[in-house]
């Protein structure tokens, strides 16, 4: 299976929506990017005013992420895998960002688990991931068996980034595989958010914009940690 246009997705289509759950002002706020990719979220959580935390499992993002933070002291960014524990302190964050991460981890339950650990009391999680229909949808031009109630490793292979396409693997799930871990870990759902793309999609594809308008691909989602 190939994707056309991871780039236009993340630039016009994830990232102002899932910026659209975090508070505008995020000053004397302590924020974990979890996942932090080539560091557009870290830089743009750091301009309103947050102390970030940054991390990821790949070595070049965390250099790339590091060089935007470059100058901020008191910013942190290291290498560390969502899989494991993460190498923060009990109630360390107001916020947990995570966007298009957490549908490469297989253990659920642990990855909710520590965001519930690092975060404050009233604390939240702002999440994107992939829509469960759309991916379920997906899956089946490729597997026309495909259960949606079945979690699913499943490949693609991403055009925009050069030949020969990058192979990207992850986990489709349905919407129960995705709601109850962060349930069962204390965690409440405080909205949800199936994305639309931004009006800037347009100078990209009139198409992809169209399409994403009539066909979900994203979804967001704000959880929050009960206040003590």
């Amino acid at each position: 299976m190939v994707r056309d246009s991871p780039k236009a997705h993340n630039a016009h289509y994830d990232r102002p929506n899932t910026l659209s759950l975090v508070a505008g002002d995020l000053t004397g706020q302590s924020v974990l990017d979890a996942g932090c990719g080539p560091g557009f979220y870290a830089e743009e959580l750091a301009k309103r005013g947050a102390t970030v935390t940054a991390v990821d499992a790949v070595d070049r993002f965390v250099e790339m992420t590091r060089d935007r933070l470059k100058g901020e002291k008191h910013h942190r960014v290291f290498k560390a895998d969502l899989t494991q524990a993460l190498p923060c302190g009990e109630a360390e964050f107001d916020l947990v960002l995570s966007a298009l991460v957490i549908h490469y981890v297989a253990d659920f339950d642990g990855l909710f688990r520590e965001f519930f650990r690092v975060l404050k009391p009233g604390g939240l999680v702002v999440l994107s991931c992939g829509h469960p229909m759309a991916d379920w949808l997906y899956m089946l031009k490729k597997e026309p068996e495909s259960n949606y109630f079945d979690s699913q490793l499943f490949t693609e292979y991403w055009g925009g980034f050069g030949d020969p396409k990058p192979a990207v693997t992850s986990y489709r799930r349905p919407f129960a595989a995705i709601f109850n871990p962060f349930i069962k870990a204390g965690l409440n759902l405080d909205h949800l958010l199936e994305a639309r793309p931004a009006e800037s999609m347009k100078t990209i594809s009139q198409t992809e914009y169209d399409k994403l308008n009539r066909e979900p691909c994203f979804m967001m989602l704000r959880l929050k940690k009960p206040a003590l």
